[in-house]
């Protein structure tokens, strides 16, 4: 498939709003699609489904997530509410769970969909994102409630929900901390990193740590959505540049040197292909594009004009 290989193909919404005029109260509904994710096996489409209102309740005055089969078949509402917003946020390495979160204030919550039973599991009381573990019996959350830094930290749980345990805590690292951001476990499960940011103009910075809350180490300050390779061995980060007034896209090598990229639009995270040769990312102008780092190549996307950030596209 031209520059993407012969195993890449790209999933992307048109980020053009479908309307439609209540002709009861002659109200705007907004109807909009977002975070679409291939399953492991890349047999099946989630994503999320979100209407909303601005004269009333704003955005999600409702909301799902939905499946599909890639080839069309068999749409199914694994989720649905009224009261937030519903986004899908992770797939189970085994295909068949998905981790996801409502965002509401108050009451928002992180839970986990049986993608085949339908079963939901609450898992915490926030909306926290999170990462799976390669063996898919744990948890990662970022954790912060209220921007109280004696709660605040990232937890470990276990699948079901059971056992949840801090491995980091804001009160190790001096400063007045304000909150969470990205956070991914390694393919390979001996690291966490993830990103943490303080009051004073919300500088974020990026840490490493082991699962069991050893080895932290500080890998980069003014970052955002750090991501690893499939291997493992190297990270996708984004990091503010004062020289040149931009969020810069970088490659970090195992042995901690850093390649730059490109520039990058937002502080979404860049998406890796499977095989971990190429970079999906937003750069500075709009445009959507593909970067191979070893070969120092980048290609624009062709057809795709102007897209919305990577948060609605996948391999």
């Amino acid at each position: 498939m031209g520059i993407y290989g012969e195993d890449r193909e790209l999933v992307f919404r048109d980020v053009r709003q479908r309307e439609m005029i209540s002709e009861e109260y002659g109200i705007k509904n907004i109807f909009t699609f977002a975070f679409p994710m291939l399953s492991p096996d890349r047999t099946a489409l989630v994503f999320g489904y979100y209407v909303s209102n601005p004269i009333s309740t704003g955005f999600c005055e409702s909301s799902s997530i939905w499946v599909v089969n890639t080839d069309g078949s068999n749409p199914r509402e694994l989720f649905h509410t009224d009261n937030g917003c519903a986004i899908p946020h992770r797939w189970s390495p085994d295909g068949f769970r998905l981790l996801a979160f409502v965002g509401k204030y108050p009451g928002d919550y992180s839970f986990v969909i049986d993608v085949v039973s339908g079963e939901v599991t609450t898992i915490a009381e926030r909306d926290a994102g999170g990462s799976w573990s390669p063996d898919g019996k744990q948890i990662v959350l970022p954790i912060w409630s209220g921007g109280w830094p004696d709660k605040m930290g990232l937890y470990v749980v276990n699948a079901d929900g059971s056992q949840p345990h801090m491995i980091w805590s804001a009160k190790q690292v001096p400063g007045d901390w304000s909150g969470l951001g990205n956070v991914e476990w390694s393919p390979d499960g001996t690291k966490i990193v993830f990103e943490a940011y303080r009051d004073v103009n919300q500088v974020r910075e990026c840490y490493t740590i082991s699962p069991d809350g050893t080895n932290l180490t500080m890998l980069v300050s003014k970052c955002y959505a750090p991501r690893w390779s499939p291997d493992g061995k190297s990270l996708a980060v984004l990091v503010w540049n004062d020289a040149e007034d931009a969020r810069i896209l970088y490659v970090v090598d195992h042995t901690g040197q850093f390649k730059p990229i490109h520039r990058s639009m937002l502080s979404e995270p860049a998406m890796w292909s499977s095989d971990g040769k190429a970079l999906l990312f937003t750069s500075s102008n709009g445009d959507t594009l593909i970067a191979f780092p070893d070969e120092d190549k980048i290609f624009k996307v062709p057809g795709v004009e102007r897209m919305a950030p990577v948060m609605s596209m996948t391999w």
